[in-house]
């Protein structure tokens, strides 16, 4: 499993390459950690490098996005490929997580909720 991080204004921008599972879900956790340290608002982990995933990687996601959400960061997945939205849709992480296909959709709706926000 390889990572790499870019900072996006408020946003934690998680690029995954490989498998994540039980003993690579730590490498992720170090950097959710990194983006609760740094403030940020969102966590947008782009799955586009992925292989794999594992059913514990699945329920690590769960827990932490329930752990992200009280500290007030969003998360989305984008980049998704078909094989682990397979997984996702069997194991109803995608009622769970928002899972958006593009960076760029990720991008407009960030914008439009940002407008939104200013507006009310």
């Amino acid at each position: 499993m390889r990572i790499r991080t870019i900072s996006e204004g408020k946003i934690y921008h998680v690029r995954l390459m490989g498998i994540l599972d039980e003993n690579t879900f730590p490498l992720l956790q170090a950097e959710m950690e990194s983006a609760i340290i740094s403030d940020k608002k969102a966590i947008w982990l782009d799955f586009a490098g992925m292989t794999g995933i594992t059913s514990e990687a699945i329920a690590f996601l769960t827990l932490y996005q329930h752990i992200l959400q009280e500290k007030g960061i969003h998360i989305l997945i984008i980049n998704l490929p078909h094989h682990i939205q397979f997984l996702f849709n069997a194991t109803q992480l995608d009622a769970t997580i928002p899972v958006l296909p593009t960076k760029d959709l990720a991008y407009y709706m960030h914008q439009n909720n940002m407008a939104s926000s200013l507006a009310s």
